[in-house]
């Protein structure tokens, strides 16, 4: 197969809003102060491969496993007054600021004492979780909950800082039965006035749902209900929020066999652009995706479920690579930014201390990055502005993202990825023609992601599959995941023309960087 595309350089394309280098965590207390989370939050940081990290329960006192994942801020006193207490909250959030991470303040859980169903009481939804619904023991106490923890963030870290970060209210609320619906809506009402009531410039939003019907419902009261806090027609809304997994974990043992398709994922987004369409949306919200991964359920293994191994291969890079094109061709062609691009997974693999279980994380045993760690990290490599590419077929076998730098340098990530391939030898050209440059020759910088290079997984798989890692298989593992180029190559140019030639083998990545 033989591919050509084509950039006119003298053509400046959108802004490359960088919205993929999001990522969340289940467990925010143990992520963050363990020395996996720190490592992991190091690396990103060094990389510069994070922008935004979104959590659970940082207001609850939620236990999981017999630990401690919720931060404690409330209790009350014997005469039932509220008592406050940010300070865990803020010292975890410092350490993400520092690295210049933003939250994404979500709030999904109540403290114990203002929740209506405690979590052990609470019956399992569709995806396994509990569901802790029914909206809080008292309005007041919650609302003022909201307004005090936010107006601590804006003293603990400045209204500037806060104003660049996002607060969302629930996760995943789709469960809730439908006669509950008007005590969730009061709850999104109540939220977003406590938090705006703080600073009018602060962004909220959610829902965080994963039904395309449960978002409607949500958009028929923002948009045209009546609020519950003001009376009025409708609620403040700066960004809709909606998850898509290419799998439910709840559906990997008893089939039909589903295989996870980047246009699974395109077609949910085609028909949210619809539905955006039938309402007057807020000038300027936006869109977040902020869960994705090939497959729900963070804690299954391959132990059980061998077909997860694609949570450790390439397969999830070469993923995220073909999603991020289709969603920026989406925003091309029918309007709709996706602003946040948020892959749950993080360090909770790592905190297994068993390498590589095909469970949804950036890193594994001995903080080994796997292959969709390295995925952020080219990613992180790529221009601010995006460049248009003529013959580009968004969502076919090859595809492209190109950028330019400020200082004019591209970067260009290709990749050769079909789901559904079961002869990874075979190989296609790619040929890419460069028009309107302003230099006399370029050299391209080339760096691989594939089965034998820059490969975490497929380095371990070599190594004979170790459960346990020793300071030889680890040293290996760790040079395997530090990005290296494969070669640099000379680019004659010709009357402002030149042209790259490359053959990548099916399930491959290239990122090419062009000085």
């Amino acid at each position: 197969m033989n591919v050509t595309y084509a950039i006119d350089l003298s053509q400046t394309g959108k802004r490359n809003n960088r919205g993929y280098q999001a990522a969340g965590c289940d467990y925010l207390f143990p992520h963050t102060e363990s020395d996996v989370g720190r490592t992991l939050l190091d690396r990103m940081r060094k990389q510069r491969a994070l922008r935004y990290l979104r959590c659970h329960s940082p207001l609850s006192s939620a236990v999981a496993g017999g630990e401690e994942i919720g931060c404690k801020v409330y209790s009350e006193d014997e005469n039932g007054n509220p008592v406050y207490d940010f300070s865990r909250i803020n010292r975890l959030y410092r350490e993400w600021v520092r690295r210049g991470i933003k939250p994404i303040v979500e709030v999904d859980r109540f403290p114990a004492e203002l929740s209506n169903r405690l979590d052990e009481d609470a019956p399992e939804r569709d995806e396994g979780m509990p569901a802790a619904d029914r909206g809080p023991k008292s309005w007041r106490k919650w609302r003022d909950l909201i307004e005090a923890f936010v107006r601590n963030l804006v003293a603990e870290f400045g209204i500037d800082e806060v104003r660049s970060w996002y607060f969302e209210v629930w996760n995943e609320p789709d469960s809730w039965p439908h006669n509950d619906l008007p005590t969730f809506f009061r709850m999104y009402d109540v939220f977003a006035h406590a938090v705006t009531s703080v600073d009018e410039r602060l962004r909220v939003g959610g829902p965080a749902c994963y039904h395309e019907g449960f978002l409607k419902l949500f958009l028929e009261h923002v948009i045209n209900g009546t609020n519950y806090v003001t009376g009025e027609r409708g609620s403040r809304l700066d960004f809709v929020s909606y998850h898509i997994y290419g799998l439910s974990g709840g559906w990997l043992r008893n089939g039909p066999v589903i295989q996870p398709q980047v246009q699974r994922f395109t077609q949910s987004l085609l028909w949210l652009s619809r539905l955006f369409a039938l309402y007057d949306m807020p000038e300027g919200f936006e869109f977040h995706l902020n869960e994705w991964g090939l497959c729900s359920n963070f804690f299954r293994s391959v132990r059980d479920f061998p077909a997860l191994e694609y949570r450790d291969s390439e397969a999830s890079a070469l993923f995220m690579a073909k999603l991020v094109d289709c969603l920026w061709h989406i925003e091309d062609r029918y309007g709709l930014e996706t602003a946040i691009v948020l892959y749950w997974g993080f360090a909770y693999e790592a905190r297994q201390d068993t390498p590589f279980l095909g469970q949804r994380s950036l890193t594994t045993a001995a903080n080994i990055p796997k292959p969709i760690l390295t995925c952020f990290e080219m990613m992180a490599r790529l221009g601010e502005t995006r460049l248009n590419v003529d013959n580009h077929v968004p969502g076919a076998r090859c595809g492209i993202l190109a950028t330019r730098h400020a200082d004019d340098t591209l970067a260009i990530l290709i990749y050769n990825y079909e789901e559904t391939d079961d002869n990874l030898e075979m190989t296609d050209t790619i040929r890419i023609s460069l028009a309107h440059l302003d230099r006399g020759q370029l050299v391209g910088t080339l760096t691989p992601l594939d089965r034998e290079r820059n490969n975490t997984y497929r380095e371990w798989q070599a190594l004979g599959r170790p459960e346990r890692l020793t300071d030889d298989t680890l040293a290996i593992l760790r040079d395997a995941a530090e990005l290296k180029a494969a070669e640099t190559i000379p680019i004659p140019v010709e009357n402002g023309e030149a042209v790259l030639k490359v053959t990548l083998k099916r399930h491959t990545m290239l990122l090419v960087e062009l000085a």
